[in-house]
């Protein structure tokens, strides 16, 4: 594998202010091609940074990835002007930053490609559907890391060395169309036009096959892959760019012409990383996620040395990190018989994982409570009279849990115990939320096991309140 080289330049990690926005027309009608080839250079850098910021701190860290492609999508019209700015470089004295901004952009691409290339390769190749796409995915990311490296050391040695020869390197690494090759393979993954090289998607399924194990809907390492990826095409975009127009100075057609063929893809590939990314937000897929990714973590991360305390505390940690923006609360629990028996009614907000094996041959259940942590517990509900009766009316607890579900729209969950004396332990998000929107009762009835109860405050059909 081929990485970035910094050909031995001292970088000056500069970032300089975004120029005005920019339409077309404004563009096209008054020739302001210098300024739209430093702003579109200029947020190039900057996702590039927030893939680094990402890289050193992932928790949460999408959001600030979002945030950068949101400001290039805004400029889309305008991104193959980069390249324009390769190509006349020293012919219009506006361009001289340009240098640092190529600099700049490699020293932080250096920093993340061995991790993320690695990632994507891992992905494709444990993933059926995907033959083919790993090598393909290779291909492009070396042909660009030579090209870039190449046009990096021109910009860095154009003044000591031969300037023309300089320039022919960079333009030989885009000899019989490899460049552009690149960049059709990177724009194809990303909008889904490349048949089963979808790499948004293959991101957000994940991988369960063998470890390690791809986690589906993990939002801030889909933000990373998919922004790094983006990156990557608008960088082969500008590289093709300056390819073409070297030949042809003075004039501005070629990035024009380019930046019109390719602008559907774009725009279609940053629209399908922004809807991804808006579905890892959706209360439902966020459960169901979690859900599915509690199978590896217990396959992969639960021993047969650990007891139920141990186990809400590392599954908690485990899903928090996957989705931070959710206040996840875990049980623990089995019977001194092996044979521990529920009941949970729950409205998209929880799952049990049954039968995982842990200390002294141990079977536990894991039940786990999902919500919003902007939500507010409805503490009100929890200790209505309503709630009372039913209890009191019953001894089973699948009666008992059925009809508080049913008879209480706004209550989001009823999970039951019974049957035995009960191992437990609640994880510290769930003890936080006791008194809030979580009651635990024990020895309810005749079940002699524990009643658990949530509710979040909402309006209207409060069933639908994360929807």
């Amino acid at each position: 594998m081929r990485f970035l080289q910094l050909a031995g330049v001292v970088l000056s990690l500069l970032t300089l202010p975004l120029n005005s926005q920019f339409s077309n027309a404004t563009i096209y009608n008054h020739g302001d091609y210098s300024t739209a080839a430093l702003t579109t250079l200029s947020l190039i850098q900057n996702l590039t940074q927030s893939l680094v910021d990402a890289k050193q701190t992932p928790m949460n860290s999408s959001q600030a990835i979002m945030g950068q492609l949101k400001q290039i999508q805004a400029h889309l019209d305008i991104v193959g002007a980069s390249g324009f700015g390769y190509a006349f470089q020293d012919k219009i004295v506006e361009l001289y930053d340009q240098d640092i901004f190529v600099a700049n952009t490699q020293y932080l691409l250096n920093q993340v490609s061995a991790s993320h290339v690695a990632y994507i390769l891992n992905l494709f190749n444990m993933e059926d559907q995907t033959q083919g796409c790993a090598a393909k995915f290779q291909s492009a990311y070396d042909t660009l890391t030579l090209s870039f490296s190449k046009l990096q050391y021109f910009f860095t040695y154009q003044y000591v060395g031969d300037f023309d020869t300089l320039q022919k390197g960079f333009y030989d690494t885009c000899a019989q169309n490899v460049c552009q090759q690149a960049l059709d393979t990177l724009v194809a993954m990303i909008s889904g036009d490349g048949n089963n090289c979808d790499l948004p998607q293959t991101v957000y399924d994940g991988q369960y096959k063998q470890s390690p194990v791809n986690h589906q809907g993990d939002r801030d390492k889909m933000a990373m892959i998919n922004g790094f990826a983006f990156d990557l095409a608008l960088i082969a975009l500008s590289v093709q760019v300056g390819y073409t127009a070297m030949p042809m100075y003075q004039t501005y057609q070629p990035w024009i012409n380019l930046q019109s063929n390719y602008l559907r893809q774009l725009e279609g590939g940053i629209n399908r990383i922004l809807q991804f990314d808006q579905a890892t937000q959706i209360n439902s897929n966020v459960i169901w996620n979690a859900q599915r990714n509690m199978n590896s973590f217990v396959k992969y991360t639960v021993t047969e040395t650990m007891n139920e305390t141990i186990i809400s505390k590392v599954a908690q940690d485990y899903l928090t990190n996957l989705t931070p923006t959710y206040r996840w609360m875990v049980y623990t629990y089995t019977s001194v018989q092996h044979t521990p028996q529920n009941a949970w009614k729950c409205d998209q907000s929880c799952f049990v994982t049954l039968n995982v094996p842990g200390i002294d041959n141990a079977n536990f259940n894991i039940l786990v409570i999902g919500v919003p942590f902007s939500a507010v517990g409805n503490s009100t509900l929890l200790k209505s009279f309503t709630v009372q009766r039913t209890i009191d009316a019953y001894s089973d607890a699948n009666e008992i849990t059925t009809l508080l579900y049913k008879e209480n729209s706004c209550l989001s969950g009823a999970f039951a115990t019974y049957g035995g004396h009960i191992v437990s332990a609640w994880s510290s998000n769930a003890i936080d939320f006791l008194g809030n929107g979580l009651n635990v009762l024990t020895g309810i009835a005749n079940t002699k096991g524990v009643l658990t109860l949530w509710a979040i405050q909402g309006s209207g059909q409060c069933r639908q309140v994360y929807e």
